[in-house]
């Protein structure tokens, strides 16, 4: 038996940061990433991109979150500005005290430095800590870099169904994201619909999340990211105004200076909402042959702070599928 044929279906982070697992786990396996949109034309590059989600709410994603982060700290530590990995200090504001599972330095913000920090605002907890923002028109590319250079193939197509591509490949990863809806026949994956204004203020070092709102002021190396709002079930990817100035008079007012900030660029995109991550192997007979699926995809609007958490967890995934069809080919 010569070795197994693995591809992986989207070009998004989550698709990008699984294959490049895939690489670092198996360096001897051909992989190929297909996808019909690549960076700069894929849902992640218009995501914030920030770390975050560590708190013990939910066990699995913490796991996921606290590993991106460790791997973002990683990559900043290691290869600097040119992966799009900045460090900055951001002040996470909820409605209740949070604790975070990850070892990071924060503290929690006092009433009176709230009341400092943000006069126009009522907000009652907050805590302040380092942690990273991926700028994924760097990061998407320094990705692709690192998938090519260690051997890795790229076909730009829209799969439909997996009958289509099943005969060519052992194992299947299904990083659709959205797509994933026709694909894998999910229709439990539905877009949430996303706007973002990027400014020129560079006044702004510190960012801000608002939990209460769902509000962010990030500040970005040339730009700073205002977002955001959530539509659930809206396919609708043209710019609202409606929208735009929800998103200006919310950040305006937690941070009044910005209204001094000039537009540089808007975007929208669809998040992949789902109740829970799919994240699972699926063994599936189609054009008569038993054909290995990986399935990652639903992340909703938390694919960067996840997506190399879910990576490992997709990489050993694969793994397991491979070891049987070696065993199998054996019998």
């Amino acid at each position: 038996m010569g070795k197994p044929d693995v591809c992986v279906i989207g070009a998004g982070v989550i698709g990008l940061s699984t294959a490049v697992r895939l690489q670092e786990d198996l360096p001897d396996l051909p992989i190929m990433v297909i996808a019909d949109k690549f960076t700069p034309n894929t849902t992640s590059d218009g995501a914030a991109g920030i770390s975050r989600y560590w708190n013990k709410s939910n066990p699995l994603l913490s796991k996921w979150a606290v590993a991106t982060f460790k791997q973002m700290q990683n990559l900043h530590q290691a290869e600097g500005p040119l992966t799009g990995i900045q460090q900055f200090v951001l002040l996470d504001i909820n409605d209740k005290e949070t604790n975070y599972e990850v070892d990071v330095d924060y503290r929690k913000l006092s009433a009176e430095e709230l009341k400092k920090l943000y006069p126009g605002k009522n907000y009652k907890y907050g805590n302040s800590f380092l942690t990273f923002i991926a700028e994924c028109n760097l990061y998407l590319p320094w990705l692709m870099h690192r998938f090519k250079s260690r051997g890795g193939t790229i076909l730009e197509r829209h799969v439909h169904s997996f009958d289509e591509i099943a005969d060519n490949y052992d194992v299947i990863v299904n990083c659709s994201g959205l797509g994933a809806r026709r694909l894998a026949n999910d229709e439990s994956i539905r877009p949430n619909r996303g706007q973002v204004l990027r400014l020129h203020a560079p006044w702004i070092k510190i960012g801000t999340f608002d939990n209460i709102d769902w509000i962010h002021i990030l500040p970005r190396s040339n730009d700073v990211v205002i977002g955001g709002v959530h539509r659930d079930g809206s396919w609708d990817e043209s710019l609202s105004s409606q929208d735009r100035n929800y998103i200006w008079e919310k950040a305006c007012k937690i941070e009044p200076s910005l209204k001094y900030a000039t537009v540089v660029s808007e975007w929208v995109g669809l998040r992949p909402a789902r109740p829970s991550v799919r994240l699972e192997r699926q063994d599936a007979y189609i054009n008569g042959r038993k054909l290995k699926i990986v399935h990652n995809y639903g992340h909703g609007g938390f694919g960067i702070c996840v997506h190399w958490g879910c990576a490992v967890d997709a990489s050993a995934l694969v793994q397991q599928c491979l070891q049987e069809i070696q065993f199998n080919s054996k019998l």
